[in-house]
């Protein structure tokens, strides 16, 4: 097996099920401590049948427990903090300090045998109190208390503790609203809008726990936990497809929203068709986009799922009932599938969906275990066959691990030798400067790679020395004085790309460049792109004919004059052509329309009905222009003209409205598309609207509000 030298090797528990002391220190009581048989039944107080109160009795043992997981050679141990032994009810002005000092002992613990501590912030252990009073996370006032606990947690863990979980199997509330949302409604009588109304706040609290830990410590590392419900169809029915595609957004809505900022695309269909209106204001909106440092996630087994769910072997999913039995898989004492592969399946998919670190907080095998004499007075458990578990699913850990793409952070390169060596230097991250950034610093340690390839991305800065030896001004903060052309106050000398403010992206650079020859063009007399177009023998019409033409069969570049011809063909996108603005726009709303008496007969038109001000175009524009605003826009609605500065028109049956460089005009165009008495200036623009009336009349429908 294949695992890096930095692997974190350890294991987890959860307060509720291995503390005990549930009354001790001024604990407070939790949801765990009116559930004695899982999830399945809530008692009114603790009853003595709840094992739970008293678990392995780790609030007393905890330093012989963590021995052991050294004795293991745990490298990170998963904890969580029962939130009651902080906050009691949950609303404390002061929190208990019985309860910090004993996870200030077990964080100490950890560092004795040089272990990283994981905690998980909210591990199915909601105060009771929250619950009775509040039904849980179906009140949004559980955002801010759940963050006073968090501040409380990041402010006395600052410098011991570097890894961080918001929440335990965050999308298990889907199934168990009691036990991961504290929600005291029975689930049958919970509405979607409820329960879906209480996932947001879950994910808002979790999003600005984020933002709280990164302004508390930089250094924190701040991860989400999902449920990984691994699901194949049953059969290559494109029903059973289906089936798993949206049960699987049931699971990555949770994880797409703390990983990559905001609600997934497929999140409005299942808000409608679960008939959700979800309540949620700017405020959240910006606080989801604090993302997550790493995705972490559970995995115990693999499922089946059918459209028709009276097909298959039910599974005995604890979670979902659907879910059936794959006949390829062992089947567990539990009835758990044991799917080792399905680990290794489950790695990929989330690392494909958010190249982030990726820790699995949970993974193992229940069994009816029986104890048998050691031969040394005392008895202890031979399980083989947990062995066996734990060592199939590494196995596909570590082809996972070959699967997969290392990233190394803070790693500069420093040789590559032609047998494929590549010599890293390892930084590190020096004290804040007066900004608070803090820049890499060199180490005495070097790492080496091999690798058959080479890859360089660097990020050029101005040799200002060389600058001012040219002559060449430079403004007051030492970047080249250039205009709007890029020219210097040295005649006829221009500064392009990176050159005039840094690093910036390839197209930046393009428009500077374009800029410049423009400008260089008109003095020398030659017609410029963005006057007077010269076409240099090229005809437009063609070139927009071969744009996005692909050869199916290429010939051999042995055979020149065939290859030649080949290329000659070929289309360059040559730079007297340019309709970028609508290859870009994922809306469409960028058209070129061919226009009759135009020097450049392709003329972009913006449809405004489509727009969503993404950007796109403005980002690529080699003129450094903004085509969503600049050019001629095509409305829809009234009062969408009404609430524009864009150029353009609204048809409104035989009335056209007209605005042009701030000027707004009533026309009227009759079933022909002419008008009479058209204003002088705006002559091209209404060729424009006359040829859009008549051939692409379908441009000017109305839409829906």
């Amino acid at each position: 097996m294949y695992f890096p030298r930095n692997f974190l090797w350890g294991g987890a528990t959860a307060a509720n099920q291995c503390e005990g002391a549930y009354l001790e220190d001024g604990k407070g009581l939790s949801i765990q401590d009116v559930l004695p048989k899982g999830f399945k039944v809530i008692t009114e107080e603790p009853t003595p049948d709840n094992l739970k109160l008293k678990g392995i009795d780790y609030y007393h043992r905890y330093k012989e427990d963590i021995k052991l997981f050294a004795g293991m050679g745990f490298k990170v141990y998963r904890f969580s903090i029962a939130w009651s032994r902080i906050f009691p009810t949950g609303e404390e002005a002061q929190p208990n300090e019985a309860g910090l000092k004993f996870y200030d002992d077990v964080i100490d613990e950890c560092h004795k045998y040089g272990i990283e501590p994981l905690i998980t912030i909210s591990h199915y252990e909601t105060p009771l109190a929250l619950a009775r009073k509040y039904n849980g996370w179906s009140n949004r006032i559980m955002i801010d208390l759940y963050l006073k606990y968090c501040q409380v947690l990041f402010e006395r863990y600052k410098g011991k503790v570097k890894y961080w979980i918001t929440f335990n199997e965050i999308n298990s509330i889907l199934h168990q609203p009691f036990v991961s949302g504290a929600i005291l409604t029975p689930k049958a009588q919970l509405s979607n809008q409820q329960l879906y109304q209480a996932i947001h706040y879950e994910l808002v609290a979790s999003a600005k726990a984020v933002q709280l830990a990164h302004s508390i410590d930089p250094e924190y590392k701040v991860g989400s936990m999902i449920l990984a419900v691994t699901i194949y169809p049953l059969t290559p029915n494109p029903d059973d497809i289906i089936e798993v595609m949206e049960l699987d957004n049931e699971v990555y809505l949770f994880s797409d929203v703390q990983a990559l900022g905001a609600y997934p695309y497929y999140a409005k269909r299942v808000f409608e068709e679960k008939g959700v209106q979800l309540e949620i204001s700017d405020e959240d909106r910006e606080a989801l986009t604090h993302t997550v440092d790493f995705v972490s996630f559970s995995y115990y087994s693999s499922n089946c799922a059918a459209a028709d769910h009276s097909l298959g072997e039910p599974t005995g999913s604890n979670m979902v009932p659907t879910l059936k039995r794959n006949p390829y898989s062992k089947v567990s004492e539990w009835g758990w599938q044991i799917d080792p592969k399905g680990l290794r399946y489950t790695l990929n998919r989330l690392y494909s969906r958010y190249h982030k670190p990726l820790f699995i907080a949970e993974n193992g095998l229940g069994a009816n275990d029986t104890l048998v004499p050691d031969g040394h007075g005392s008895f202890t458990v031979e399980d083989d066959y947990r062995i066996r578990y734990m060592n199939d699913h590494l196995v596909q850990v570590s082809e996972a691990l070959h699967d997969g793409v290392e990233f190394r952070f803070l790693n500069n390169p420093e040789r590559f030798d032609a047998d494929g060596t590549l010599t890293l230097r390892v930084m590190s991250l020096g004290e804040p400067d007066e900004k608070g950034r803090r820049r890499p610093v060199e180490t005495n340690e070097t790492v080496t790679l091999h690798v058959d390839s080479l890859i360089t991305a660097i990020g050029e800065q101005q040799d200002t020395e060389a600058l001012n030896a040219m002559g060449v001004p430079l403004d007051k903060n030492g970047w080249p004085d250039v205009d709007h052309n890029g020219e210097t106050r040295l005649s006829d000398v221009f500064m392009i790309g990176d050159v005039q403010r840094g690093p910036s992206s390839i197209v930046a650079a393009v428009g500077t460049a374009r800029r410049a020859t423009d400008a260089i063009l008109s003095r020398e007399n030659i017609r410029s792109h963005q006057n007077d177009k010269y076409w240099n023998n090229v005809n437009p019409a063609e070139i927009y004919q071969r744009k996005g033409d692909i050869s199916v069969t290429l010939v051999n570049s042995d055979d020149r004059d065939a290859f030649v011809a080949q290329e000659a063909a070929r289309c360059l996108e040559c730079n007297y052509v340019c309709s970028k603005c609508v290859d870009v726009c994922p809306n469409r709303a960028n058209v070129s329309i061919t226009v009759p008496g135009f020097q450049n007969r392709f003329q972009t038109l913006h449809l405004d009905a489509y727009c969503n001000e993404c950007g796109n175009c403005a980002q690529f524009c080699p003129w450094n222009g903004k085509p969503y605003k600049d050019k001629i826009t095509v409305f829809s609605l009234s009062q969408d003209f009404d609430n524009s500065s864009n150029p353009g028109f609204l048809v409104e049956d035989c009335r056209v409205r007209v605005r042009l460089n701030n000027q707004s005009w009533v026309l009227n165009i009759d079933s022909e598309g002419q008008f009479n008495n058209v204003p002088p200036e705006l002559n091209d623009m209404c060729r424009i609207i006359s040829h859009v009336h008549q051939h692409h009349h379908y441009l000017l429908g109305r839409v829906e509000v």
